[in-house]
This record gives structure tokens, sequence and C-alpha cells, in this order.
């Protein structure tokens, strides 16, 4: 069995991705949006907004499910002290997000493929998933924020209002640093080799 080169291969894999996340991640941020409730504390969940901002331009897209609620739509982005008016443009049907994570940010890459298992040589498999399809709608564009916004955006900050019932605080994404995933990769390859290695020795003529 080639260990080496396995686990050569998936850590190659995890720090790529992951750097590629450290880059991406800067400047990304998202929202869960929800309508509170009164008592305080938790929320009726009704979507997500998700932005990047490159320089002073922002880029968004927002998931918005079915309801009474989100039938008129003025979204307004706030910090302390500013607050810009922006335009949704027009609603677009079937969003799927991502394809094993609906709540993924769209403006990371793509989720690495996680195997379903490995065979008795230790190679591994993959079970595609079906699409996730949220119920209602999603919208994307883009528009500029004025100078100083960012910084705010970048402190947490920062909030989004779709009408006078829904909104949510804009978080900066978090990312794992790379050191951190690669030592979970490592042990993951060490953890499934072993593994193998077990069920080779059990079935092993006695």
């Amino acid at each position: 069995m080639k260990i080496q080169p396995i686990i050569r291969q998936s850590l190659l894999v995890t720090v790529s991705f992951c750097l590629a996340l450290s880059l991406r991640a800067q400047g990304v941020f998202q929202a869960t949006l929800n309508i509170p409730f009164e008592s305080g504390g938790g929320g009726l969940v009704l979507g997500k907004f998700w932005c990047q901002v490159e320089g002073n331009e922002l880029k968004f897209i927002t998931q918005v499910d079915a309801s009474t609620f989100t039938s008129s739509l003025n979204p307004v982005l706030f910090v302390p002290g500013s607050s810009v008016a922006f335009s949704l443009g027009e609603a677009l049907p079937g969003f799927t997000g991502s394809q094993t994570d609906p709540d993924w940010n769209p403006f990371l890459p793509p989720q690495p493929p996680v195997p379903t298992g490995y065979d008795s040589d230790g190679n591994p498999y993959y079970v595609t998933p079906g699409p996730i399809i949220p119920i209602g709608d999603y919208y994307s564009g883009q528009f500029e924020l004025p100078p100083g916004f960012l910084d705010e955006l970048l402190a947490g900050e920062g909030a989004v209002q779709l009408n006078s019932s829904i909104g949510g605080n804009i978080n900066v994404v978090a990312v794992p640093e790379p050191s951190t995933l690669a030592a979970a990769a490592i042990a993951g390859c060490c953890g499934w080799l072993l593994t193998i290695r077990q069920r080779r020795f059990n079935s092993r003529p006695r």
C-alpha cells in the first residue's frame, strides 16, 4: 500500500483549499436574515445575505424564503453613522447554493469533496449528493460603498435590513488557518490508514 503518496495528495488538496479560503475570505461577509421574536433571543429565519467587498464595490447574493413578510423589500446596509440603500434587482428562482451545505457562502471557493469511504486498497470513493433547493427566491447585484464603510464592516459593526421586519447583523467570514486544517487532514489520513491495516491483519489466514 502506497501510504506516502496518499497522505501527500490529501495534504496538498487540504492546504491548497485552505490557502484559497484565506485569500478569498478577505472582505467576505454574511448575515442570517430573520424576524426577531418579541420575547428576545432567536427569531424566525427567512434567508441569508452574502457579500464580498473589493475596493469600494460590494457584490451581494441574498436568498429569501417565500413569505408574506418578504412581499415588500427595500434593503438598506447600515454601519454606525452611515447607511446605504440599494436595489435587490429582479428575483431569480432556483438558487441551489452548495451541493452539500445550503448555508455555504457562495463567495468562497466550493467545498472540497469528502470521501464517503475507502476501499480495501485505501483509495477514496465518493457519492455525489443530490441538489439542495431552498424554497424562495434569490437576488444578486452590486453597488458602491461610501469611504470608510468597509472598515466598519470588518470591525463587525454592520447590519442589513430588507424591510421593517427582516434583517440581520453582518459577520465577517471566519476561515480556519491552513495549519489547523492540515493537522486535521493528517489525523484523518492516519486514522483510516490504521483502519485499513487492521482490516488486512484480521483478514489474513490463521
